[in-house]
C-alpha cells in the first residue's frame, strides 16, 4: 500500500504478501534433511542480499510488464519487490536465530537478537495497519495509504529501534 498506493489495491497487498513470504519457502526443500541440516539451511541463501537483489530485478521487471496498464514504473516495481523481500530478511536479522545475509560468500549468521521470533508488540501494529488497508480497499478506497498504515509502520519501526537500544 505504501509503495504502490492506489494503483493495485488488494492485488498489491497480495503481491506484497507473496514476495514477503517467499524467503521462507526454503523450508520446502527440507523434506529429506535432518533437523541439524534444516537449522543450517533455513535463512540461508533465500535470505541473502545477493538473492534479494537478483529476485528484485527479475521479478520487478516481470511485474512491470504485467502492471503496465496500471502505470507502475520499472523502478517502482523493482523497489516494491526489494522492499517486500528485504523487509522480511531484516526482521529475521532482528531475531535470535539471525540470517545468513552474506550467502554464498559467507555462512556466518547475522543477528541483533533484539526481537522475539514472534513479537506481538512488533507484529500487532503491522497486522492492524494491514487489516485497515485491506478494509479500505474492500470499501473501494482510492486514496493513498491512510495515516493509520503509516502510523502502524512507524510504531513497529520505533519499537524495533527501542528494542535495539534496550538490548544494548
Amino acid at each position: 500500500d505504501v509503495v504502490l498506493g492506489r494503483r493495485l489495491g488488494l492485488r498489491g497487498m497480495g503481491w506484497g504478501a507473496l514476495f514477503g513470504t517467499l524467503p521462507d519457502l526454503d523450508v520446502l526443500f527440507f523434506y529429506f534433511a535432518d533437523s541439524v541440516a534444516e537449522l543450517e539451511l533455513h535463512r540461508g541463501l533465500s535470505h541473502s542480499v545477493l538473492l534479494c537483489c537478483l529476485i528484485s530485478l527479475v521479478a520487478g521487471a516481470w511485474l512491470h510488464r504485467r502492471w503496465k496498464t496500471r502505470q507502475v514504473g520499472l523502478r517502482r516495481s523493482i523497489a516494491f519487490v526489494f522492499l517486500a523481500w528485504s523487509t522480511h530478511v531484516l526482521i529475521d536479522v532482528f531475531t535470535v536465530y539471525g540470517t545468513q545475509i552474506w550467502e554464498p560468500f559467507s555462512n556466518r549468521r547475522v543477528s541483533t537478537d533484539n526481537l522475539f521470533i514472534i513479537d506481538p508488540l512488533f507484529t500487532l501494529p503491522l497486522l492492524a495497519g494491514l487489516f485497515w488497508s485491506g478494509c479500505r480497499h474492500l470499501r473501494g478506497g482510492r486514496e493513498k495509504a491512510p495515516k493509520i498504515t503509516q502510523v502502524a509502520l512507524a510504531l513497529a519501526g520505533v519499537y524495533a529501534v527501542w528494542s535495539l537500544a534496550a538490548h544494548a
